[in-house]
């Protein structure tokens, strides 16, 4: 049965074309690759759930990742802050030592004031100390008693006198 209608219908295959896909070789390439895609199709869920059993695993990691990094720039912040203060004390500590060179100073100087009159009063004392000898030696001498007669007084004298000049 033939009508004008099927005709219409029916596919319009080349003469060539039809022999390529009616030999052998080509069906069995044909339904190979109708074979490859049902494997295809049925692998497709397992391969799915295995995608999506790496996706999540994926995404863990990728938290776990964030929160490492979150904590080390935290901990840099952290380390930032700690160094600032560390450069604060640093400044406040040069500024104490400045002060403290400063007092050093002054203190030197309150003191030297006090070593130059104690050496200037040591000075006097031993020009005093002299001075008494000669007047006891001049009084020794005007009563006739020269210092070379008492050896014990010249001896205590001799002593005063080293000590002095020490």
């Amino acid at each position: 049965m033939t009508t004008k209608n099927s005709k219409n219908y029916a596919p319009k295959f080349a003469p060539s074309k039809l022999n390529v896909l009616t030999t052998p070789n080509a069906l069995r390439e044909l339904e190979s690759r109708l074979t490859e895609a049902e494997n295809f199709v049925s692998l497709c869920p397992e391969l799915q759930n295995l995608l999506q059993t790496n996706l999540i695993a994926m995404r863990r990691e990728l938290a776990g990742f964030q929160q490492l990094a979150q904590l080390a720039e935290a901990r840099v912040i952290d380390a930032q802050e700690q160094l600032e203060i560390v450069m604060l004390d640093k400044e406040v500590v040069g500024k104490r030592a400045e002060l403290t060179d400063t007092e050093l100073e002054d203190v030197r100087a309150r003191v030297a004031i006090p070593e130059v009159e104690n050496n200037v009063l040591k000075e006097g004392s031993v020009e005093i100390s002299l001075l008494f000898w000669r007047k006891t030696n001049l009084l020794a001498t005007y009563r006739g008693n020269a210092v070379g007669d008492s050896p014990a007084k010249d001896s205590l004298a001799d002593i005063q006198l080293e000590k002095q000049n020490d």
